[in-house]
């Protein structure tokens, strides 16, 4: 038993006295806390809950971790360094004294020279008269067909932006003008979605400069409307044509691969039956543009000039939808006519295709997974089927019946 209290003892001892710190930053560490440096000695006690009990209890575990020859020590320490910290003054020196008065010296302005003035007003004027004459004019649209002898600009946008006119591509001088590019651009993918239908200036004018008035917006479009004529190629200048308040982009003497799409789309792929030979090479060419994105630079185009702030980006973006659209319509067309040939394995890529981009599309997986059995591609068919069971089963029951 006397053994017991022994340890017991020796073991109290240890754990009141012997500090269970390093000993090399006491020193450093008790001056900066008598400065007012530190709040803490070690940092704060540990805080189990809330209420005295609590705080007992973190007291005590730093009684245990310091030893209480440190303990004490630290306590008087954060003590000292609190009154420091209370009784600090900050020492500022007095402001400065105001500078005397004195009488302001009269300044001398000097005007330039009157005739300077009148020349500039003179060309302002000319530029705004010729600006409002060819406003109010109306550029005459051709009559009839264009010419077959005049050279066909072609307009390039899936997957890049070509202007080829005369084995030339004005596209780099257009693009070195933001601002016209971005009215030409925005006028060429209005022309995609609504052919025959113009745009108003004042529509044009807020998606141009989104940020101004209306006064300014009008007549910043105004001066780049003119700025046109005088600036850029006649090939791409004479496309814009005004009429009044209204603007558009003269799709006559143009080859446009969006229009190409359409008209395309619009006359073969309704059908579900064979196509002629020369219809396929076209339908299959057509299929192959469709790869590329509409416009890909206009995005950053957009960015830098109006900081996507006007709906202009969900134009363009309505296009690249009719552009998928078209996409899935073809791809459907032309396995219908392999379909009717019985050519099974050239559908199989044609209806993933379809598939990838419209993954609801239930008719396409039905159908594909027909072209899987009669190919003997069982466990791709089974794997299909696996993958969109509700909807499959749900469809191939309405189907049955």
């Amino acid at each position: 038993m006397a053994l017991w209290l022994t340890l017991l003892s020796l073991w109290l001892l240890f754990v009141l006295l012997v500090p269970k710190r390093g000993f090399g930053a006491i020193s450093e560490r008790l001056r900066q806390t008598v400065r007012g440096d530190r709040i803490y000695l070690f940092g704060p006690p540990p805080r189990p809950g809330s209420g005295h009990l609590a705080a007992v209890g973190g007291e005590t575990v730093r009684l245990i971790e310091t030893g209480l020859p440190l303990y004490i020590l630290g306590l008087r320490a954060e003590a000292q360094g609190q009154r420091q910290r209370a009784t600090a003054v900050v020492v500022s020196e007095p402001p400065p004294p105001a500078p005397k008065a004195h009488p302001s010296r009269p300044r001398q302005y000097v005007m330039p020279p009157m005739a300077w003035r009148r020349e500039w007003e003179a060309v302002l004027q000319r530029e705004e008269h010729e600006t409002s004459l060819a406003e109010v004019s109306t550029i005459p649209l051709p009559v009839g067909p264009p010419s077959t002898s005049s050279p066909v600009l072609t307009i390039r946008t899936l997957g890049t932006f070509q202007l080829l006119y005369q084995d030339e591509d004005l596209a780099p001088k257009l693009l070195t003008r933001p601002t016209l590019c971005f009215i030409w651009l925005y006028l060429l993918s209005h022309s995609a979605l609504e052919p025959t239908a113009p745009v108003h200036r004042q529509l044009l004018a807020e998606e141009l400069s989104p940020g101004l008035n209306g006064e300014q917006q009008r007549i910043r479009l105004r001066h780049r409307l003119y700025a046109y004529h005088r600036i850029l190629p006649p090939a791409i200048a004479q496309r814009i044509r005004l009429e009044g308040d209204m603007v558009r982009l003269e799709p006559a003497g143009t080859s446009f691969d969006v229009a190409s799409l359409r008209r395309t789309a619009d006359e073969w792929a309704s059908g579900t039956g064979l196509l002629p030979q020369d219809v396929v090479a076209e339908v299959e060419s057509a299929i192959a543009m469709c790869d590329g994105e509409y416009l890909p630079l206009w995005d950053e185009l957009e960015e830098k000039l109006t900081e996507s702030r006007g709906t202009a980006g969900g134009l363009v973006q309505s296009v690249r939808q009719l552009v998928q659209d078209i996409h899935v319509r073809l791809l459907l067309r032309l396995s219908h006519h392999h379909q009717a040939r019985r050519e099974l394995p050239r559908i199989i890529p044609l209806l993933e295709e379809v598939l990838r981009r419209r993954p609801d599309r239930q008719d396409v997986v039905s159908r594909l997974v027909d072209a899987y059995r009669q190919t003997g591609q069982v466990s791709r068919a089974e794997q299909l089927e696996t993958t969109h069971r509700p909807e499959f089963t749900r469809t191939r029951g309405t189907r049955d019946k």
